[in-house]
């Protein structure tokens, strides 16, 4: 994987020291609501800067991302008037992330209106003021499709969706009128579904 790294890397050099690639950055915003029970919703805005050739893009980007994650959830039983009765309770906390990334894209064909995929990897890290619920810090990845629309020579829109996968934990406590009390963190990998808009230049 290294050195399919280090080729691509000096494969891009070489094309942009003969002129066959570009120097590209965008601005965008994302969000969309979530898939499972680790969040609710995701908002936020990002910026990429990379090389361009021959309709393939790699570069690495940075961002501001408001989640709310899941930090707590409860289950409860216990018997009332003669019959058992179940309750459940689940928390959420407004997240503020930075995303950290590379972004690996392609888009097809020579028209005007591009289909394209990406990839996104990176991480995030928590830089909100409630640090005691820290659980959704750390490795994401996202896959998507969409368009990308040239405006000019220099300019172009895109439009894609996405599914964003980040790592995410909780608390899970539990009270039953069988098994006792136990707590335990349930980890996973938040799912969102996830659109952007947005411009490069």
């Amino acid at each position: 994987m290294k050195k399919i790294a280090i080729a691509v890397a000096l494969m891009m050099l070489v094309q942009v020291a003969s002129g066959q690639a570009a120097y590209e950055k965008s601005i965008e915003l994302a969000g969309g609501p979530a898939l499972n029970s680790h969040t609710q919703y995701s908002v936020g805005a990002n910026t990429t800067h990379g090389i361009l050739s021959n309709n393939f893009f790699i570069g690495a980007g940075v961002g501001f991302r408001y989640t709310s994650a899941l930090y707590y959830s409860s289950y409860r039983s216990y018997y009332q008037f003669g019959s058992l009765q179940t309750e459940t309770y689940k928390s959420y906390d407004g997240k503020y992330l930075v995303p950290v990334y590379i972004r690996a894209s392609y888009r097809f064909g020579r028209a005007s209106v591009k289909p394209m995929l990406s990839f996104d990897v990176g991480a995030t890290f928590d830089v909100g003021k409630n640090q005691k619920y820290k659980n959704t810090e750390g490795l994401f990845y996202e896959p998507a499709v969409g368009v990308n629309i040239s405006l000019d020579d220099n300019t172009s829109m895109f439009i894609t969706v996405g599914l964003n996968y980040q790592n995410a934990h909780h608390t899970y406590y539990t009270m039953s009128y069988y098994d006792g009390t136990s707590t335990e963190e349930i980890k996973g990998m938040a799912s969102t579904l996830h659109f952007r808009i947005g411009f490069t230049f």
